[in-house]
């Protein structure tokens, strides 16, 4: 985003690729070559002898009907003025940047000139991220044990999908473009190292049961787990920021470690984010995780009040809430 134009906004164009194939929902991808004309050797037909690919403007106008019907049906679900705010301006500078960036050849696309150098170092960090599809979480992805579990990147994203629709609901005075940044790598540790359940960084006594302290009963983390978790997420975050140029690397690594120390209070909220979604992941899966971990309503709320509560974010405390309350009454937790 550093080598695109400076006057565009940021926050708006990456809520765009977020947002983008949300219309692919129940009707999947076309695969790109598929929306191409072909030669009769089966190379892609250009418009001209440098001109752009030659389009099938037949399909890919039904395709993109389709996915906006169902783009405007799941903005539907939300609230007036988020739906004017996430699924509008399609004919924007940044919404026509966002999907060049999407395209074959965005470099080209989006019409920025960098050397080859930092092109060669931008890409290796983009592949190296790309191993975060392949990072297991516990919790699955649909309603029943033979669903494959969610990836770190999955989450990632749909983290930062849960913060463009309560970001407004966010005290003014924060950084929205910075957070939604930091929510978008703060995982990148986990690269070959793997997720650690929240459940396993949580101390046990002899009959299994977790450890509690003080008269409320809070939790107790297991200080050996966390500090291993961290030396060996710190040790990845390092090898793979430095994969990119200078600038890059020192802004961005200092995103993930601010998240890391919740030292600023955008971290601090990001932070509780991250921590809230897997309530709606749960909800998704039926409480395939709250019934692997054995989870109970009072550990949950413990966990919600510690992780969430405290900064008074009545929107995300309204939301776990309800989202506890349903899996007690659904019977996913006791």
């Amino acid at each position: 985003e550093k080598d695109l134009p400076e006057d565009l906004d940021r926050f708006k164009m990456l809520s765009r690729l977020l947002l983008q194939d949300i219309g692919e929902i129940v009707l999947g991808d076309v695969e790109f070559p598929n929306q191409y004309d072909k030669n009769q050797d089966g190379a892609l037909q250009k418009k001209g002898t440098e001109g752009p690919l030659a389009t099938k403007d037949a399909m890919v106008a039904d395709k993109e009907l389709k996915d906006r019907v169902v783009a405007m049906s799941l903005c539907s679900l939300l609230p007036h003025d988020l739906q004017s705010s996430l699924f509008e301006e399609h004919g924007s500078r940044e919404a026509k940047c966002a999907k060049a960036l999407d395209s074959p050849d965005p470099l080209v696309a989006s019409g920025t000139v960098m050397t080859q150098e930092r092109a060669t170092q931008i890409a290796s960090f983009v592949k190296a991220t790309a191993d975060l599809k392949q990072v297991e979480r516990t919790v699955r992805v649909g309603p029943d044990a033979a669903s494959r579990k969610e990836s770190t990147a999955e989450h990632s994203w749909h983290v930062a999908v849960l913060f463009l629709v309560v970001e407004k609901d966010l005290p003014e005075d924060l950084d929205r473009f910075r957070m939604l940044k930091m929510l978008l790598l703060h995982d990148i540790g986990e690269i070959g190292v793997g997720d650690t359940p929240l459940y396993v960084q949580l101390k046990k006594n002899e009959d299994g049961s977790l450890q509690t302290h003080g008269t409320e009963g809070a939790l107790v983390e297991d200080d050996a787990v966390v500090a291993d978790k961290k030396l060996k997420e710190r040790a990845v975050a390092t090898r793979v920021f430095s994969q990119l140029p200078h600038d890059l690397r020192s802004s961005l690594f200092d995103l993930w470690q601010d998240f890391e120390a919740k030292a600023s209070r955008e971290a601090q909220y990001a932070k509780a984010l991250d921590k809230l979604h897997p309530l709606f992941q749960n909800a998704v899966s039926l409480g395939t995780d709250y019934i692997d971990f054995n989870a109970t309503y009072d550990i949950e709320r413990k966990l919600l009040r510690k992780n969430v509560e405290h900064l008074n974010a009545t929107m995300l405390t309204t939301l776990g809430t309800m989202l506890l309350d349903e899996a007690r009454q659904k019977q996913w937790i006791k």
